[in-house]
């Protein structure tokens, strides 16, 4: 199991693992409930903050046994919000995500069709 954390203060981090999500606020972890798009296997690989208030977190979930469909989550300070995300292929996974700023953010990983894989990057911009 992957556990991936961003901690962009020593007061301000953020842990996810599948999806499970925690933050640190400096002396305590919370957990925190995230969306899920289905009980078969929703998987959040990266995370990044740019402050205690504004998060990314991006993976992928599979929509039938070896299909996959990317998945970006925020989080707002209080809770995780689903972020619709384009799939252009037939298996598409995300496996790292940086934000420079609470309105950019990028999130990579590969989209494939069949025996075809290519690299893709997403841009985020906006609220």
């Amino acid at each position: 199991m992957n556990i991936r954390r961003h901690c962009p203060s020593l007061l301000t981090c953020a842990v996810v693992v599948g999806t499970l999500a925690e933050s640190w606020n400096g002396s305590t972890w919370t957990v925190a409930t995230t969306p899920n798009r289905t009980p078969r296997n929703d998987n959040l690989q990266a995370v990044s903050c740019v402050n205690s208030s504004n998060c990314v977190a991006a993976g992928f979930w599979q929509s039938s046994a070896s299909d996959g469909k990317t998945l970006i989550e925020s989080w707002n300070g209080s809770r995780w919000s689903d972020v619709g995300s384009p799939d252009p292929g037939a298996d598409n996974q995300l496996h790292g995500v940086a934000c420079t700023a609470t309105t950019n953010c990028e999130a990579v990983g590969y989209t494939g069709n069949g025996s075809l894989v290519s690299d893709k990057t997403l841009v985020l911009t906006g609220s």
